[in-house]
């Protein structure tokens, strides 16, 4: 299936999808089951062919993971065809982002999340 022919599909559906190296996902609401589900692909996926499909993404400057389990942000940067990598630990930590141009406190994040320092 190539990507218009799902962003076609997917208009009709009433659940969302997510199409990756052409491979459709289905998506579901946010449950405590889906969190750990989401978190356990995220682990699988977003270190391997999922972020690899990102980095060649020309227009993508910034990915950021942000863990579920524990405080703790990795964010990668693109400049020059190069990435970067920076992790961020603990509620105190501030983000500079240049895209989008922004700073974020990582206790921000994680806001109305009990447990979590």
């Amino acid at each position: 299936m190539s990507v218009e022919e799902f962003l076609a599909w997917e208009r009709e559906q009433p659940e969302r999808h997510e199409f990756v190296a052409g491979e459709i996902f289905g998506m579901v609401g946010a449950s405590l089951a889906h969190g750990r589900v989401v978190f356990n692909l995220a682990k699988i996926l977003d270190r391997g062919v999922k972020w690899a499909c990102y980095q060649r993404l020309a227009v993508l400057a910034t990915y950021m993971l942000i863990a579920q389990d524990r405080v703790f942000v990795e964010v990668f940067r693109s400049g020059a065809g190069v990435w970067t990598y920076a992790s961020y630990a603990g509620m105190e930590a501030t983000i500079e982002l240049r895209h989008p141009a922004c700073r974020l406190r990582v206790g921000d994040l994680y806001a109305g999340i009990a447990g979590r320092r």
